[in-house]
């Protein structure tokens, strides 16, 4: 085995005179171009602002970039909103116009068919318009009276309820 060799650590002029016991002027052993102290090395503080004036500049150059982003893709998900919005309106509209059709289909091949059963095509159309929208007016009836029935009863056990 190759034993390591220790790194070598060479004294400055100013260290090796405050070793010795001289007098080292104040900040030399710091601020001087001889010191080779660890640490970071000295600069002015011109540069120093000058150095952090750039940064803070790319800082800000960064934020702007994200900011940026983040509103891109909040406009990107509410273009996507209102299509998916759209898309549901042109389905609904799709949807109901097959029902409408389907119903008028329904109630015209009843009707022609009581037109056929009595020999007079007016009977049938009569017999099933008066039918459809009696029906119509008896289901709204009764699903109104349901819900002021319930209504009425809830309202009755809650205020029992309060005395």
């Amino acid at each position: 085995m190759v034993a390591a060799e220790e790194p070598k650590v060479e004294n400055t002029t100013a260290q090796n005179d405050a070793s010795q016991g001289a007098k080292v002027a104040p900040g030399e052993a710091f601020g001087s171009k001889q010191a080779t102290t660890q640490g970071p090395p000295f600069r002015e503080p011109s540069k120093i602002l000058h150095d952090l004036r750039d940064h803070s500049a790319d800082l800000v150059r960064e934020f702007q970039i994200f900011i940026r982003g983040i509103i891109e893709r909040t406009k990107l998900a509410v273009t996507k909103l209102i299509v998916l919005a759209v898309l549901g309106v042109v389905a609904l509209l799709a949807c109901a116009s097959l029902v409408i059709v389907a119903t008028s289909m329904l109630l015209g091949g009843i009707a022609g068919a009581l037109g056929e059963l009595t020999h007079h095509r007016w009977i049938g159309d009569l017999i099933t318009g008066v039918v459809v929208l009696g029906g119509i007016g008896a289901l709204g009836f009764l699903f109104y009276h349901r819900v002021v029935v319930l209504t009425r009863k809830q309202v009755r056990t809650r205020i029992g309820e309060h005395k």
